[in-house]
C-alpha cells in the first residue's frame, strides 16, 4: 500500500478522528497539546485517537484485500 492509498483511508475518517490522528502523527503533538488545540479533554483525545487507529486499520485491511 502506497502513501496515496493510506492518505485516502485517512481522509475517509470522520473529521474529529482524522484531526487527532493528523495532529499526533503528522504534527507530532502530545495528547496534551492536541487537547489544548481542539479544546477537548485529554481523555477524549485518547479515545478518538484509539478509535481512529482501529478504524484506519480496518479500512486498510479491507482495502488491501479488495486489491489482492
Amino acid at each position: 500500500m502506497d502513501a496515496s492509498e493510506i492518505a485516502k483511508h485517512i481522509d475517509a475518517l470522520p473529521d474529529e478522528h482524522r484531526a487527532v490522528l493528523v495532529l499526533r502523527y503528522h504534527n507530532d503533538l502530545s495528547y496534551e497539546e492536541i487537547a489544548e488545540a481542539l479544546g477537548e479533554p485529554v481523555s477524549i483525545v485518547r479515545y478518538r485517537l484509539r478509535y481512529a487507529k482501529r478504524m484506519l486499520t480496518k479500512r486498510m485491511a479491507v482495502g488491501h484485500n479488495e486489491t489482492v
